[in-house]
């Protein structure tokens, strides 16, 4: 049933040569020096932040659309989306001359509900309904049902895969360029649309090759539903990774991943931040937390890319600015360059200058509150600061010897 249901290789490949090139780009794909030195690979970048509306989520929204009919698509279409998968349906409706309804989430980054108004015309409609994607998702339904018109879905619907699948079909063709073995994909996991359309692709025209999908672990319902034998809903989900924060993958694409043998795994969103980090501060490239997810990846799947050549999807570049400080300050706690401290003092004066004086020239106290409230004759004080070194692994030296000399030192409310 599966494969009646999926595209094949050649519908994909027949997406692909259909796309407008004004509308869904033929991205790069750049080797990446750093990546590669650092892993002993050939790490490739799969650069769909580049398209015009910086997400893949183009390819999907534009074959769906293209394989209506023309009077079906007429009367206008609707969809639910966190961001990206509303800018392609936008920009599509608008290329084909038609409606759209678009319901976002109320926590939807201000970024992405203006790009969206930017991708479409005054026939786009945005509808700002619930705190997270699936509450979006049920009112769009209703909505779409209600009003007789077509629901262009994110990522359950064969159209959608065929059109997330081009990502492979390019890969393949310029790899084939480079004279280059491909040897794994490491791609971002939401619902399952665009790991479903690589693995339609690959396993048909390049079997061996390792499909690795990265889901944050505090949004991993695909990685869950995998373990279950059957899709299930997360109760608790983050949204901090908005392009990847899907409660429950679709019924499609849950077997697809089942099926043809897709491998999922988790990654702290504190390190997602990492890779955002880094990315910008040694290369350059400004990606949303999704899109940084193959590249966090990464560190999973070391030893098995060793000497191999590896690509890693930049899925998208849709991010608000102003959430950047969130990004640096959890990408700093997760190396341990900024750490708060909960210390217990010895009741005797001097007690705290003894501890500060330790600290040294490289560890620059952030902030400080001394608690004297629990603290009666004879018995210890407690202390509560904020810290920040440049030196990587510096505070996790200091700590190991200040405890040595006897504080008893909590980590972010850890021993």
């Amino acid at each position: 049933m599966l494969q009646e249901t999926l595209p094949h290789a050649f519908t994909i490949d027949a997406a692909k040569a259909a796309f407008p090139p004004s509308l869904v780009h033929t991205t790069p794909l750049d080797l990446d020096p750093h990546l590669s030195e650092m892993y002993d690979a050939r790490v490739y970048l799969k650069r769909e932040d580049r398209q015009p509306i910086r997400s893949y989520k183009i390819r999907g929204a534009f074959h769906r659309m293209a394989q209506m009919h023309p009077d079906e698509r007429g009367k206008g279409v609707v969809c639910a989306s966190a961001g990206n998968h509303a800018q392609g349906v936008a920009a599509s409706a608008k290329f084909f001359e038609t409606g759209s309804t678009i319901f976002m989430p109320r926590t939807t980054p201000l970024q992405k509900v203006e790009a969206t108004r930017r991708a479409g015309d005054s026939a786009t409609n945005i509808e700002l309904v619930g705190d997270e994607f699936n509450e979006a998702f049920e009112a769009s339904r209703h909505f779409a049902e209600a009003h007789g018109r077509e629901f262009i879905h994110p990522f359950d619907h064969p159209d959608t895969i065929a059109g997330q699948g081009t990502v492979a079909a390019e890969i393949m063709q310029q790899l084939s360029m480079e004279r280059d073995t491909l040897h794994a994909v490491l791609f971002p996991v939401g619902g399952g649309g665009l790991g479903s359309g690589l693995a339609t692709y690959f396993r048909e025209r390049a079997p061996h090759t390792q499909l690795v999908g990265i889901e944050p672990t505090e949004a991993a319902a695909m990685h869950h539903s995998l373990q279950a034998g059957h899709p299930v809903e997360l109760k608790n989900l983050s949204t901090f990774v908005d392009g990847a924060a899907v409660r429950k993958p679709g019924d499609l694409t849950f077997e697809t991943f089942r099926r043809l043998g897709v491998d999922v795994r988790t990654i702290p969103e504190n390190q997602i931040c990492v890779a955002m980090h880094d990315l910008y501060q040694i290369q350059g490239i400004n990606v949303e937390p999704a899109a940084a997810l193959s590249i966090a990846g990464l560190k999973v799947i070391a030893e098995e890319i060793r000497g191999k050549t590896v690509v890693c999807i930049l899925s998208g570049a849709n991010f608000d600015a102003s959430r950047w400080t969130q990004v640096i300050d959890r990408a700093e706690r997760f190396r341990m360059r900024k750490v708060q401290l909960r210390v217990t003092l010895p009741d005797r004066a001097g007690a705290l200058d003894e501890f500060l004086e330790l600290l040294g020239k490289d560890i620059n106290l952030t902030s400080i509150h001394y608690d004297e409230e629990d603290a009666g004759e004879g018995m210890p004080s407690t202390v509560s600061l904020t810290v920040r070194s440049h030196h990587e692994g510096r505070i996790a030296q200091f700590l190991k010897e200040a405890r040595a000399v006897g504080y008893n030192i909590e980590l972010n409310g850890k021993h």
